[in-house]
């Protein structure tokens, strides 16, 4: 469970770094970015599959494990040019299948993502934002904040800390994750 919730963190991490866009003054044209449609491992075997709508919104992406023999699709919902569900449909687990529903606030950033599963919410996860709009912590209803984000100068995140309760028997711990930049701002994780 824990490491199912570091991946977790880890990819949102990530996703929040790299989600802004480098100039957004200059909204690129329609037909002006290349587009991924598949994806293949080193044998040549499909992966994934990526496909988009008329405005190149990402509309569904299915992939496959040709070495495990399973599959899933993920499917994106638009609402105000925002997506606001993500259905995750496993092929060999439907048990597994689900729903994200994002809620956003008045500047337009993620504020609520619910997961609803067999038409019930299953959980509710709050991204805290700071003064300056920059993510300051992540907690889900009724608890307190468990994911923390600290920045450098120039809103780069260059720690992520975790306070991690096992649910089995109820052992906290502390997973602390450090970045450091490129000249190019690229992350380098430490």
């Amino acid at each position: 469970m824990k490491r199912i919730l570091l991946i977790f963190l880890c990819i949102s991490t990530v996703c929040i770094v790299s989600c802004e866009k480098d100039n957004p003054s200059e909204p690129s044209e329609v037909g002006q970015t290349p587009l991924v449609i598949n994806v293949y491992d080193y044998n040549n075997d499909l992966v994934a599959h990526y496909e988009y709508d008329e405005n190149e919104r990402l509309i569904k992406r299915e992939f496959t494990d040709p070495v495990n023999n399973v599959s899933s699709d993920l499917i994106f919902h638009y609402e105000n040019d925002l997506v606001n569900i993500i259905e995750y449909v496993d092929h060999d687990f439907p048990q597994f299948s689900h729903e994200k529903h994002y809620y956003y606030n008045n500047n337009g950033k993620i504020d609520k993502i619910e997961t609803h599963q067999g038409g019930q919410i299953i959980s509710t996860f709050h991204i805290n934002y700071s003064n300056q709009g920059l993510v300051e912590s992540f907690n889900t209803t009724g608890k307190e904040p468990t994911t923390f984000y600290e920045y450098d100068l120039s809103e780069n995140i260059i720690k992520t800390t975790n306070y991690l309760t096992d649910p089995w028997n109820g052992q906290e711990s502390i997973q602390e994750c450090e970045f450091v930049y490129d000249e190019k701002k690229k992350v380098d994780r430490k």
